[in-house]
């Protein structure tokens, strides 16, 4: 049936089904080969499970990583024109450590350390999964560019399908194991006791963050400023909300609007009007469908079904990774390997060498989990510990920011002249 649709593809119609779509296949895999190890080989549950993260972080998660750096510090003229931003992105390296440790400089409370850390820990594990739908819908809006679909109404409903669909299962994940959860956090200091100085902890950065936005939007507004107040402010909510009525209760009740908010949404779009000027219908975008209904199911699969906790990132990883490499290295083919390749430097050389980009991938893997894994045995201070918690998470931050700004095709025409969408 597929070989026959003649919709306009990202790279190629093999190439879109094999990586942008079908990658969610290598995540099941990763499952079939997970239970083969544990029924058929019989090998211990705990080990199997951090070899397979182990091994995702290496081969799969920390190089995507890296692929952003070949087309931002490793071009030569990417990185000239944008060399502020660039730069001045590597203040995130710093955010993890100076949020949690800032109040507890002031305050020496250790259970506001632990507090602090569980809400910045919580914070990235939503911006990780934000980041991921925000790379599916990218994907999304190429398809809908490629076959014309251009009215902003449908475009809104995709992209609250999208953004719904995948974090309802979150949610409920959230929701239906939290003493599972509340066991792999510091503390369930949500239970235990009032959040009242976080919550004041949380405006006041609110407020902070809206007075440098004025001073500084004009020259600086890249940072988006604003936006990190709003989400300040949603945290402060949020407490608010859980030590009123229990976070318990707070989940459930987001889970349900979630839930409704989909159903209406499909109504929406199974009763939507055609648009002005459109006298017929238009063909089904089979592409555009096929990718959203994939992740959709896939995010629902992976952390609905009984899986260990660690492997559920591990699933949703490597569709996510697998769907950036290829849409990478689609980009730095088209950039890199034209007659005038040499003004690129390093990126042209990773693109038409894959040893040397292979080689530096694996130094950087290695610096990055030998990081990760050695500081938590180096540090036995419960303090240092913390702290070190608090930067691993530097470089996912420092990936999803330079994403949000590599990545958008209405003011990049290079972009889109890269990824052969002019026409």
């Amino acid at each position: 049936m597929l070989q026959n649709l003649s919709f306009p593809w990202i790279i190629s119609k093999r190439s879109d089904l094999w990586w942008l779509i079908g990658s969610a296949g290598f995540s099941v895999l990763a499952i079939m080969l997970y239970y083969a190890c544990v029924n058929l080989l019989g090998t211990n549950i705990s080990t199997t499970i951090f070899f397979f993260y182990l091994a995702w972080v290496l081969l799969f998660d920390s190089s995507h990583f890296f692929a952003t750096y070949t087309r931002t510090y490793f071009d030569k003229p990417f990185f000239a024109q944008n060399k502020s931003i660039l730069l001045l992105s590597f203040l995130l390296f710093i955010v993890g450590p100076l949020f949690i440790g800032l109040p507890f400089i002031l305050s020496k409370d250790i259970f506001f350390l632990r507090n602090t850390l569980t809400i910045f820990n919580r914070f990235c594990v939503c911006y990780a999964y934000y980041h991921i739908i925000r790379q599916h819908w990218g994907i999304v809006a190429i398809y809908r560019r490629k076959n014309n679909e251009t009215d902003l109404y449908t475009r809104r409903l995709d992209q609250l399908m999208l953004l719904v669909g995948c974090f309802l299962p979150l949610v409920y994940f959230q929701y239906d194991a939290m003493p599972l959860l509340g066991k792999s956090e510091i503390m369930n200091a949500m239970i235990a006791q009032p959040w009242t100085k976080e919550l004041y902890y949380m405006l006041i950065c609110c407020g902070i963050m809206l007075l440098l936005h004025s001073v500084l939007h004009k020259k600086w507004g890249f940072l988006r400023l604003h936006i990190v107040a709003a989400i300040f402010a949603g945290i402060a909510l949020f407490i608010f909300l859980a030590g009123r009525i229990g976070l318990k209760y707070l989940l459930g009740w987001i889970c349900s609007l979630l839930f409704l908010g989909l159903v209406i949404l499909i109504l929406l779009y199974l009763f939507k009007k055609a648009p002005p000027g459109q006298v017929e219908k238009r063909p089904v975008n089979v592409p555009k469908w096929t990718l959203m209904i994939t992740v959709i199911l896939a995010h629902v699969v992976f952390i609905g079904l009984p899986f260990p906790l660690l492997l559920k990132p591990v699933l949703i990883g490597i569709f996510h990774n697998l769907q950036y490499h290829r849409l990478v290295y689609y980009h730095n083919q088209n950039k890199y390997t034209g007659t005038d390749r040499g003004q690129y430097g390093m990126a042209a050389v990773f693109t038409k060498n894959l040893l040397v980009l292979a080689a530096f991938v694996l130094v950087f893997d290695m610096v990055e989990v030998l990081f990760q894994w050695g500081s938590r045995r180096l540090f036995v201070s419960e303090v240092a510990a913390y702290f070190i918690a608090a930067f691993a998470w530097a470089i996912p931050l420092h990936h999803y920011f330079l994403d949000s700004v590599i990545w958008r095709l209405k003011k990049d025409e290079s972009l889109t002249k890269h990824l052969k969408l002019s026409g």
